[in-house]
């Protein structure tokens, strides 16, 4: 069975190497529309120990391991029959997902509490879609080198939380659910999945089909929360730096 099992994948991977190696050697236009980018999150900065869990999280500070990234998108050139080595579109993202998880484990350590405990999935996801314009050059041959600007509409979902010295004077806890809403309404799906708009910049070379694609999205989004010291809802920086592998069809 295992053999059988490595045969099929061995078999898709390079039906996979394949069809990418057709389309990249494939005599068409450098202007190519439809891409696939696939790559590495970085979301947000290290934590900052001498921070409370609401400060950090408000100033961006998520404790994220690097993560995954996945774009699918066209985009749609203004002057794509010009004869020209410059064109403008329209670069659409129909789908922008992204996956980190969040590891706090040294900031709760730092609380000096052994029976402090962290709960939760771990995790922070992203998904979404953006446009924004376009403008690509091809200086040379194949090479194409893609500039654009985007307007992001993302719907974020955190799952963490922490505490420590619990029922202590010096009681230091906090989530990304607010435990204390009065509707209690705290894991709700509107409280959970908050959506927010952010720009997104980015830059992408590539040579035929293959390619590096570099994107950068100061994002914030508003979150709800429970801490020691409030609970609510607040304003949460997120932004996120994504270098992904750019496969263009």
């Amino acid at each position: 069975m295992k053999k059988t099992t490595l045969n099929y994948l061995r078999m898709v991977a390079v039906s996979i190497l394949s069809f990418i190696f057709l389309v990249s050697t494939a005599q068409r236009s450098p202007f190519r529309s439809g891409y696939l980018r696939l790559g590495f999150n970085n979301l947000g900065h290290k934590m900052d120990n001498s921070q409370t869990g609401l400060e950090n999280v408000v100033n961006g500070n998520l404790g994220a391991k690097k993560g995954f990234a996945l774009d699918f998108g066209h985009i749609y050139y203004f002057n794509k029959n010009a004869d020209f080595p410059i064109k403008f579109g329209l670069d659409w993202t129909y789908i922008s997902l992204s996956y980190n998880k969040l590891d706090w484990s040294d900031y709760v350590s730092s609380k000096g509490d052994p029976e402090a405990y962290i709960d939760g999935k771990k995790m922070a996801l992203s998904a979404g879609t953006k446009a924004g314009l376009n403008l690509s050059v091809n200086p040379v041959e194949y090479l194409v080198i893609d500039a654009r600007a985007q307007l992001g509409l993302s719907w974020y979902l955190f799952d963490q939380e922490y505490y420590a010295h619990e029922g202590e004077a010096n009681e230091s806890y906090f989530s990304f659910t607010d435990n204390r809403d009065e509707n209690d309404e705290g894991e709700s799906v509107k409280h959970r999945l908050r959506n927010a708009f952010n720009p997104n910049f980015g830059i992408t070379i590539r040579r035929k089909a293959i390619g590096l694609s570099l994107d950068y999205m100061p994002a914030k989004v508003d979150y709800y929360y429970d801490s020691s010291e409030s609970h609510g809802k607040s304003k949460f920086k997120v932004p996120s730096l994504q270098l992904k592998l750019s496969i263009t069809l």
